[in-house]
């Protein structure tokens, strides 16, 4: 499928999109999808504070940028697999019966937004909201469970991963 057909359909149309996605047997078209808008998203946050980049790359070292430019492609595979596994996890919990790609699939495809528009101040917060959005539709159309389930398990797992982030900045 043609890689600016797909954003724009997950982005405007998910229902359709997501049942698309259901049909896919493996991870390797999620991560192929992943790769152009994480080295997007870690271009324009580089790019984001040019000023200060330019000035900050005179004074130091070129390598501390690619340091961050590599670093952040896998930082984010990373975060996609975290929230995906997290997410199988939940919901292998609450008895039901999905397969991890089909979870993994719904998160990587539910980041568009904020692969797209993470990088902008205040519009970082809507696409946070809307990524969120998206991957609870994803899991409500991939995984055939309720709307009501499928947000009650996304929640359990910011709310898990707060009560961990809380505990390690008290350590």
């Amino acid at each position: 499928m043609n890689f600016l057909k797909r954003v724009t359909d997950i982005l405007v149309k998910p229902h359709e999109e997501f049942l698309e996605v259901k049909k896919e047997t493996d991870l390797k078209p999620a991560l192929v999808y992943l790769l152009p808008l994480v080295l997007i998203s870690t271009v324009l946050q580089l790019v984001t504070g040019l000023p200060s980049v330019i000035e900050r790359t005179i004074e130091s070292n070129v390598g501390k940028y690619v340091l961050f430019f590599v670093s952040s492609i896998i930082i984010l595979y990373i975060v996609a697999f975290i929230i995906a596994g997290s997410l199988y996890l939940v919901l292998k919990f609450n008895k039901h019966r999905e397969h991890f790609k089909d979870t993994f699939n719904v998160t990587a495809y539910g980041m568009t937004p904020y692969l797209l528009l993470g990088w902008m101040p205040l519009v970082s917060i809507l696409a946070v909201i809307y990524m969120i959005v998206l991957q609870i539709k994803g899991i409500q159309e991939v995984l055939k469970i309720s709307r009501r389930d499928a947000i009650v398990n996304y929640i359990s797992v910011i709310v898990f991963w707060a009560i961990i982030f809380a505990i390690g900045s008290i350590i």
